[in-house]
């Protein structure tokens, strides 16, 4: 029944806009506030604590109800000299009386500010007004029985204080004498209709909407030439869809203030809820998070592809870039936060507290975290790099925040905790410059003579030698013009670039049914297909020798020897 009786009193205050009734109220409700926290026990399980903590949560509701309508209510016209009389003539205590009359007083200053016509932030004026105030009825010497009354105007003042953001002058309905405009329209509407809708504030918000609708494009086109001629590009493909990447959210930025000027309207000439203010911080701080975010998956991918190709290092710049989103997100996490009231210096204290044990709960994240850092600095692989790691052999996608990805040669995408990828052992492919490996063995029958076996491993080596798709030592390359020159005298500076030029023939074996000889040699070109295709040029070269010399290759064959009998045995 308390619940209902105190909603009522809330409903009445809204939509009555009593001034005086709604401080009434709040001082009351302090009142019961008290009297129901004198009757709790120590013992925080009782029932009856239950019960009353429950009401004490009402009332604090309620409370805030009717402080989150306060600033709306300064505008009544209860605000007059009448009310300043009444009170004079008030058979209150003095203490008390004085203390009401200087609440009001400022009251009224923050009315008559607040409407003031000039262009002025009049938002110092009033906090000017409200300190000044609180620190006349925090002087006040109180007794007990003004002490709740008292405090509850100090906390209205308090409130008011806080939230003086909402008292700034809607400068633009103020020029354009929106009451004149709005008396206007409603003059053409009965008064029995009047009662229950403003018809000239509707008319005025519809009107807002249908601009927003119709002008819309032309606000974008304006925008969009501003940021061409900004960052003085040409109009090509990339450049457009990184333009229509920005529309969805600047639409919706668009509509977001289209309603703002509405609600503004709506409760013109007197201050926006507080609330309403709050909910539009939200929504705008979502809003630009979101076109942040657009810009740079558009005119950020672009710049950052451009150093991604100067450095090489593409896994870095995706790095940074799910870095940046991360860090934007949890920015505005921490601004919708502070919106809503809570108190962020806190949240960051807290976090020093509760770290240890998100360390614990999160290890795994952040230990895989840590090894994508590692693993950029180490520089073992890059993003399209042909890599092994265990079972698993292909193509380097990305690097990410827990994980890094693999696209396997039968197009299957596989999925490695960065932790083992740093833990594990990685066969690289990529990181050779210059030369592939090649070990051919060529197989040749045993009818073959010493001397045929000499000239066609000296034509053989001979081929290789001068064969321009072999690497050789002789190689321009091999003159340390790549990086690193200045580590020549510490390390092998070939074997750290992946620059490799040996080149060997020889006879490897005498084999079941074949005389083996072996040719090591590395091809110049690394990339697949280059390589697949110099091999099989140098396998026909190597038939060609093969064949003039007139030897032939051999197979897996079996010689059968039939042994020949006695005469004798035969005879028998």
């Amino acid at each position: 029944m308390k619940k209902i009786l105190l909603l009522m009193f809330v409903f009445i205050f809204i939509y009555a806009n009593e001034l005086t009734k709604s401080v009434d109220e709040l001082i009351l409700i302090n009142h019961k506030i008290k009297e129901s926290s004198s009757l709790l026990s120590e013992d925080a399980k009782d029932a009856n604590n239950l019960k009353i903590n429950a009401e004490i949560k009402e009332y604090e509701n309620s409370k805030h109800q009717i402080l989150s309508v306060f600033s709306v209510q300064i505008n009544d016209n209860n605000l007059n000299n009448e009310l300043f009389t009444q009170l004079k003539k008030s058979k209150e205590n003095t203490v008390l009386k004085n203390a009401k009359l200087s609440f009001y007083e400022s009251l009224n200053d923050i009315k008559n500010t607040f409407l003031k016509s000039n262009k002025e932030d009049n938002t110092s004026a009033i906090k000017s007004i409200i300190d000044n105030t609180l620190n006349k009825l925090k002087a006040i010497e109180l007794k007990e029985e003004n002490k709740i009354d008292v405090e509850s105007l100090i906390e209205i003042l308090t409130y008011l204080r806080v939230n003086t953001d909402i008292f700034q002058n809607n400068y633009i309905f103020q020029e354009l004498d929106a009451n004149k405009i709005i008396s206007y329209i409603n003059g053409f509407i009965p008064d029995n209709i009047l009662k229950y809708l403003n018809i000239g504030k509707i008319a005025i918000c519809i009107l807002i909407l249908i601009l927003v609708f119709l002008f819309k494009n032309i606000f974008l086109k304006i925008i969009f030439f501003i940021v061409i001629k900004a960052f003085k590009r040409e109009k090509n493909d990339v450049f457009l869809h990184f333009l229509e990447s920005l529309t969805k959210p600047l639409f919706c930025i668009f509509y977001t203030y289209a309603c703002w000027l509405c609600f503004l309207v709506s409760f013109y000439p007197a201050p926006i809820l507080p609330a309403i203010i709050k909910i539009f911080a939200i929504i705008n701080t979502i809003l630009f998070t979101w076109l942040i975010i657009a810009v740079l998956n558009g005119y950020g991918v672009i710049l950052l592809s451009k150093l991604a190709k100067k450095s090489g290092r593409k896994e870095v710049i995706n790095l940074m870039m799910k870095i940046i989103y991360f860090i934007i997100v949890i920015i505005a996490i921490l601004i919708i936060l502070a919106k809503v009231g809570f108190d962020i210096s806190a949240i960051v204290a807290s976090l020093g507290i509760g770290g240890l044990a998100v360390a614990l709960a999160a290890k795994d994240i952040i230990a895989n975290f840590f090894a994508s850092i590692l693993m950029l600095f180490d520089n073992s692989f890059s993003q399209g790099d042909w890599i092994e790691v265990g079972s698993i052999e292909g193509t380097i996608v990305e690097t990410g925040l827990r994980k890094t990805t693999i696209r396997t040669f039968d197009n299957c995408l596989v999925f490695i905790p960065n932790s083992t990828m740093l833990g594990g052992t990685i066969k690289n492919y990529s990181k050779r410059k210059y030369g592939r490996r090649v070990k051919l063995c060529v197989g040749v029958t045993y009818d073959a003579s010493r001397a045929q076996l000499d000239k066609v491993v000296k034509d053989l080596h001979d081929m290789l030698l001068n064969s321009d798709l072999v690497s050789h030592s002789s190689d321009d390359v091999f003159y340390h013009k790549h990086k690193n020159y200045y580590k020549q005298d510490i390390i092998s500076v070939n074997d750290l670039e992946g620059f490799k030029s040996s080149l060997y023939v020889w006879i490897d074996d005498f084999a079941a049914s074949s005389i083996n000889i072996q040719l090591y040699f590395y091809i110049k070109n690394i990339a697949s297909i280059d390589y697949y295709q110099a091999k099989s040029q140098i396998m026909l070269e190597v038939m060609k020798i093969v064949e003039k010399n007139g030897l032939s290759f051999a197979f897996p064959s079996q010689s059968l020897y039939i042994e020949k009998m006695p005469e004798n045995n035969l005879k028998n």
